[in-house]
């Protein structure tokens, strides 16, 4: 049976998430090669520095591509310099005849150059099919290679009434399990997560990466302004302990043996965190931040205006008293309310979920 467009590039974005967490620097990218209303081949860009979607589906096929359709969720690349061949000269190469495209590639080293190169081999191009779900999928990317600044999403754990930790400090399980899977998975998509230090203290977290019995390590940002923290905290005993680093103020001193970032202050003795972002992507390859607290922290990234989407779990428990999720942001009225756009709504057990993009 002939599937439609959109059929054949939602297989594409599968495709490519069978790859997440494993291309950054790169954006997730799938393709199908199509011949007479069948998938003939397939495949996706496995890891940084291997070949492309493209030609992974081009190398899989078993037989003559000649007169197919490819389909692909990012426009082909045309730049030769880099570690993997072109695949815009490929497809030309291989007579493919019709190429559909979800997303336009926002590289200026390509940016366009891939469908005009196509078009003049006389290949025809379609772009623009699912093209909102295409900048879902690799908001990242865009982000990183237009704003040269990492992508930055706050996840909040709170209940109905905006707490995230009872008068005592507790706050292990706000949300269920259901929530606590779905924090895993996209941890997944991250360079690193980011905590301050009392998150660090009284929640004692490992911040890795666990779906079902597989577990994997990212970068695990600590942010402190004194640098006094329990040596035994796991973050700086487990077997992913090089993946921690202490972010400190320029001059504090610390006695925890593990990899120490110094960033300039703001005349209250706090971090710049906007000098903070831009040295992690610039020194440290970080092009995305998954920010999961606690609330004080969060508050400031929303103040400075150093995020991109937010993403609520909130759980059906009244609190009453606590730590509020978010303060002291300079809201007085309504007309000053931080909006999102672009929402996502989903439950998760018991749980609702709402995320969105900041406004620009």
């Amino acid at each position: 049976m002939i599937k439609t467009d959109q059929e054949y590039i939602q297989r594409c974005f599968e495709l490519a998430l069978k790859a997440k967490g494993e291309v950054s620097p790169n954006p997730l990218v799938g393709s199908v090669i199509v011949e007479e209303g069948k998938i003939i081949s397939e495949g996706y860009h496995k890891k940084s520095g291997t070949d492309h979607a493209e030609l992974d589906a081009i190398k899989n096929a078993k037989a003559s591509i000649e007169g197919a359709t490819l389909y692909c969720n990012l426009e082909p690349c045309c730049h030769t310099n880099k570690k993997t061949a072109p695949c815009a000269q490929r497809i030309i190469k291989e007579k493919i005849k019709k190429v559909i495209i979800s997303n336009l590639d926002p590289n200026p080293q390509v940016a366009g150059q891939g469908v005009k190169l196509l078009e003049s081999a006389g290949i025809e191009v379609t772009h623009g099919v699912l093209k909102e779900e295409g900048e879902k999928l690799n908001e990242i990317f865009f982000h990183h290679i237009l704003k040269k600044t990492p992508f930055i999403h706050l996840k909040i754990a709170q209940t109905l009434d905006g707490f995230t930790a009872t008068e005592s400090g507790e706050s292990k399980w706000i949300t269920g399990s259901d929530s606590r899977k779905n924090v895993h998975m996209q941890r997944e998509f991250y360079d690193g997560i980011l905590i301050g230090a009392n998150t660090a203290r009284l929640d004692n977290p490992t911040l890795t990466v666990r779906i079902g019995d597989d577990e994997k390590p990212i970068k695990r940002f600590i942010l402190s302004t004194t640098g006094e923290l329990p040596d035994s905290l796991n973050l700086f005993n487990d077997k992913f302990k090089d993946y921690t680093y202490l972010v400190l103020p320029e001059g504090t001193k610390t006695n925890i043996n593990v990899n120490t970032i110094y960033s300039p202050a703001t005349h209250t003795g706090e971090i710049d965190l906007n000098i903070l972002c831009s040295t992690l992507y610039k020194d440290h390859q970080v092009t995305s931040i998954f920010i999961e607290g606690g609330a004080n922290i969060h508050s400031k990234f929303i103040k400075e205006k150093l995020y991109n989407r937010v993403s609520f779990y909130i759980a059906p428990k009244i609190f009453g008293e606590g730590n509020k999720s978010i303060s002291n942001i300079g809201v007085s009225k309504i007309s000053e309310a931080i909006e999102l756009h672009k929402t996502t709504h989903k439950q998760f057990g018991e749980d609702s979920f709402i995320s969105g993009l900041r406004q620009k």
